[in-house]
C-alpha cells in the first residue's frame, strides 16, 4: 500500500454528485444505482443519504438552464448600406467565422473520453490502450497520459507488475513535460495515484 490515506474510494458516487450538479439526473441515477457504487458504500448510509436527497431535487439540464422569455417588441426596419463593388478579397463574413471558430475550445478527441470512461468503470487494461502521441492537442494529449498513468497505475497495484509502475512513471513524466503545474483531479484519481504522481520526477 502507498500513502497513509484510509479515506473510501468511491468514483462512481462523485460521478453522479458531478452528473446530477450538471442537470444529468439520469447519468446521476445510473452511476448511484449501480450494484458497483451500493458494493463501495456499504455502510455508508451519510452518502446513500445524500445520493438520494441530490436524486430528489435534481433538476434535468433543459429545465434548469431554460431562459426566461423577454417581452416582444415591435422589430424596427433595418437600415439597408449600398452595395460595394466586388474586390475579390476575402469578405468580413469569413473573417468572423474564422474568429468564432477560433474562440471556442476543441472538443475532447473520442479516444480520450473512450479512455476515461474505460478507467472510471474500473476497465483499466482497456483505459491504458489509449496512445497519447496520436493526439494532436497538447492539453488533450497531457490528460491521455494522465489517464493511462493512473490505469497502469492500477493494474500494477492489482496484478503486481513491476514493468507496469515502470511504464506509469514514464507516463506521468510526459504528462508532466506538457503540463507541470495541473495535478491530478481528485474526484477522479485515488489518493494512492495522486501520491504516486506527486512523488515521480
Amino acid at each position: 500500500m502507498i500513502g497513509g490515506n484510509q479515506q473510501p474510494y468511491l468514483p462512481l458516487h462523485f460521478l453522479g454528485v458531478a452528473a446530477a450538479r450538471q442537470g444529468d439526473c439520469e447519468g446521476a441515477a445510473t452511476y448511484w444505482n449501480s450494484a458497483a457504487n451500493k458494493r463501495m458504500l456499504g455502510r455508508l448510509n451519510m452518502l446513500r443519504q445524500q445520493e438520494q436527497n441530490a436524486l430528489a431535487n435534481c433538476k434535468p439540464a433543459a429545465v434548469a438552464q431554460a431562459p426566461v422569455p423577454a417581452p416582444a417588441e415591435p422589430a424596427k426596419p433595418a437600415a439597408v448600406e449600398p452595395a460595394k463593388a466586388d474586390t475579390g478579397k476575402p469578405g468580413t463574413i469569413e473573417k468572423s467565422a474564422k474568429a468564432s471558430v477560433a474562440g471556442e475550445k476543441p472538443a475532447a478527441p473520442d479516444a480520450l473520453v473512450s479512455a476515461l470512461q474505460n478507467y472510471m468503470a474500473g476497465r483499466y487494461a482497456a483505459a491504458a490502450r489509449i496512445e497519447p502521441a496520436a493526439v494532436p492537442e497538447a492539453r488533450a494529449r497531457f490528460h491521455a497520459y494522465l489517464v493511462r498513468a493512473a490505469s497502469r497505475f492500477m493494474l500494477a497495484n492489482t496484478a503486481g507488475e513491476v514493468n507496469l509502475l515502470d511504464a506509469a512513471r514514464a507516463d506521468v513524466r510526459a504528462a508532466r513535460a506538457l503540463d507541470a503545474r495541473t495535478q491530478p483531479d481528485a474526484a477522479t484519481f485515488p489518493p494512492r495515484f495522486r501520491a504516486f504522481y506527486a512523488q515521480t520526477q
